[in-house]
């Protein structure tokens, strides 16, 4: 018998079944016994005292039933007596329910948060082989990347299957689109930027090799936020002319909701669109890379460090950098909010047990008012 057969109203159902089954048992002996000549009353006390204990023959019914369902009755039983009990003392079980609410809203809230930034894989494929690469300083800073020292570190580094170079700049500016002009996060992006985070557009296509060298044709890809603001549709934006700055981009494709790097970001362009900038002080972009299959971040990061000391002193003062690191992405984008975020989830744990604490003690002053009663 499946538990589902224990549920409230099919208990009942099985019980009468039950409960018919064994009248028509009686009816059926007391008829015979009438059949051989005995009054209706004597036919109907001598089944019954032939048959037994009617109430015993149904407790052992309902055992043959299997041990899940008496657990599921049992259960039943002990939370209708709970709740009778609860709505006898209506105020002591509004202090209960506050008091349980409190600490169990707060934990909830709390690790749903945690839950979703620190402890969910970015939405991107293999997302811990996508790392976040920095300039160091002579004293061990990190610092952002200048043009001409990412692409050494593309020559030379063994370690990445991807690395791209985007602008640094995390503001917003103007774009001019159909709708009117609107401010949007415009990032400037390498061509194995998508590459890096593994993401495919939705919607029309990524960036060609036309567009992705200086003074190729203009051609952007946007969010699929911003395509449903500005154009009321993935499908409607392809092809649609959007300004920034001084010059219009055609929109060639649209990523999926779960493309959200730099957070927040709406459009991305070609960066070798721009003039290159060729000084190696001249800082002021990020670099991410997914890592070769096999490759440990510390073989990466040895390799980048070799890569990069060798540069500095080839170059001396011509470059900032003095070494170079790198970092899990997900780390660098949650930073510091880390352990503020696991000393909140250990706060809100800390509440909840008190709020356990609290209860139990309401619950024991109550059975102790409740002494005599349950003695008696």
């Amino acid at each position: 018998m499946s538990l589902f057969d224990w549920l409230p109203w099919r208990r009942s159902r099985l019980t009468g079944d039950l409960a018919d089954e064994l009248r028509a048992h009686l009816e059926m002996s007391a008829r015979d016994r009438i059949a051989r000549g005995e009054s209706p009353a004597d036919a109907a006390a001598h089944a019954r005292r032939e048959f037994g204990n009617a109430g015993l023959v149904q407790e052992i019914a309902r055992d043959e039933w299997g041990v899940a369902g008496r657990w599921t009755e049992h259960l039943a039983q002990d939370i209708r007596f709970a709740f009778r009990m609860l709505r006898r003392a209506p105020a002591f079980t509004t202090i209960v329910i506050v008091t349980m609410a409190l600490g169990l809203g707060a934990t909830t809230a709390i690790f749903s948060v945690v839950d979703s930034v620190v402890l969910k894989p970015l939405p991107y494929p293999a997302s811990d082989r996508i790392v976040r690469l920095y300039q160091l300083t002579d004293k061990g800073a990190r610092n952002s990347v200048s043009q001409p020292n990412f692409h050494d570190w593309a020559e030379r580094t063994r370690s990445f299957a991807g690395i791209a170079l985007m602008s640094g700049w995390t503001g917003t500016s103007t774009v001019e689109t159909p709708t009117g002009p609107t401010l949007a996060r415009v990032t400037p992006v390498t061509r194995d930027f998508f590459k890096v985070l593994g993401v495919r557009a939705q919607s029309g296509r990524l960036f060609v090799p036309e567009e992705q060298r200086f003074g190729g044709q203009h051609a952007a890809v946007v969010s699929d936020a911003f395509a449903r603001d500005q154009f009321g549709g993935e499908h409607d934006a392809i092809g649609r002319q959007i300004t920034w700055g001084d010059d219009s981009y055609t929109v060639v494709g649209v990523l999926p909701p779960t493309a959200d790097y730099p957070q927040g970001n709406q459009i991305w362009v070609p960066i070798e669109l721009l003039p290159p900038s060729t000084g190696r002080t001249s800082q002021g972009y990020a670099v991410i890379a997914r890592l070769r299959a096999g490759t440990t971040l510390d073989a990466a990061r040895r390799d980048l460090s070799a890569v990069s000391r060798a540069m500095k002193v080839e170059y001396g003062n011509q470059t900032a950098m003095s070494d170079a690191t790198l970092v899990g992405l997900r780390d660098q984008m949650v930073g510091d909010v880390r352990p503020r975020l696991l000393m909140l989830l250990g706060a809100s744990a800390f509440l909840l047990l008190i709020g356990l604490a609290n209860a139990l003690n309401l619950m024991t002053t109550r059975l102790v008012v409740r002494r005599s009663e349950l003695a008696v």
